[in-house]
């Protein structure tokens, strides 16, 4: 019984861990937007930590205008684009994922790369004109970092909705008589 008591207690200090980075994170990302941007720059330091997971923010200024603009679209498609705003609900106590949920998805069978690569497809960060992802060499520069992992680029994709949106040729969501039973997943 009291190991049943601790691991409870124990699971929700994790998640009350998870809530409270993402509400820190999201009311730092707002006090970016309502300022401006000034506040990348007046703590860059934190700001390249969370989205390039490095304190050098030298070497990453030159991303800020362009994330800013990223952020700004973001927030525009949140608030007028219901659709986009609800295929991507996370709730503040999911854990922070590196990738997809393998219980709901698996690769399309047109897709013939591995499924730890995208192949130069990137239609999701392209759709977004995302400023982390570099066109050139074709990888996201803030890939593994608190932004990735903690919001939708690290579990995407969670839903059929993000795989449409983004038309996505690698995932299909499994149905679901096909995933396996016991494992708990977020987007049921």
């Amino acid at each position: 019984m009291k190991e049943d008591l601790y691991s409870i207690m124990q699971k929700i200090l994790q998640q009350s861990k998870w809530a409270a980075k993402r509400l820190l994170f999201i009311v730092f990302y707002l006090l970016m937007l309502l300022s401006g941007g000034i506040i990348m720059f007046v703590f860059a330091p934190l700001t390249t930590y969370l989205f390039f997971s490095d304190l050098r923010f030298w070497k990453y200024t030159r991303y800020f205008f362009r994330g800013m603009m990223t952020f700004y679209r973001q927030l525009a498609l949140i608030i007028t684009n219901k659709r986009y705003r609800a295929m991507f609900s996370i709730p503040l106590i999911a854990p922070p994922m590196k990738q997809p949920d393998k219980v709901m998805i698996e690769l399309a069978a047109t897709w013939d790369s591995e499924d730890d690569e995208c192949r130069g497809c990137s239609l999701c960060c392209l759709k977004m004109e995302c400023a982390l992802f570099d066109q050139k060499s074709g990888i996201c520069m803030g890939y593994d970092s608190f932004y990735w992992r903690y919001f939708n680029c690290g579990r995407y994709p969670a839903t059929q909705n993000q795989i449409d949106y983004y038309e996505c040729p690698k995932w299909i969501i499994k149905p679901v008589e096909d995933r396996e039973p016991g494992v708990a997943t977020f987007y049921r």
